[in-house]
């Protein structure tokens, strides 16, 4: 067993399309932490890299394409996250 685990918790990434969104996300995953993966131009690239990150680790990966300039798509991914996960734990604003 890991002594260092983050299983059910939440971990939110802004720019997580990017290189280092990617390298948190997949560290975070590595210690148990469901995702939430932002970013605002992840498309299809970013829906594969969370199944595949979710595969790999398995955990929870949810993707939203937000603008984290606009405050209604950040109200309406915080809101669809508290439905899918009831929480969130961690922040990590890399955008």
């Amino acid at each position: 067993m890991n002594e260092f685990s983050l299983e059910k918790k939440v971990a939110l990434i802004t720019g997580a399309n990017g290189l280092i969104g990617r390298e948190v996300a997949d560290a975070l995953a590595s210690f148990s932490a469901n995702l939430i993966l932002l970013d605002n131009s992840g498309g299809e690239d970013l829906d594969n890299y969370a199944k595949n990150l979710s595969e790999k680790h398995s955990v929870k990966v949810k993707t939203f394409h937000t603008s984290i300039t606009n405050i209604e798509q950040i109200k309406h991914t915080i809101e669809e996250t508290i439905i899918y996960f009831g929480q969130i734990d961690i922040m990590v604003n890399i955008a």
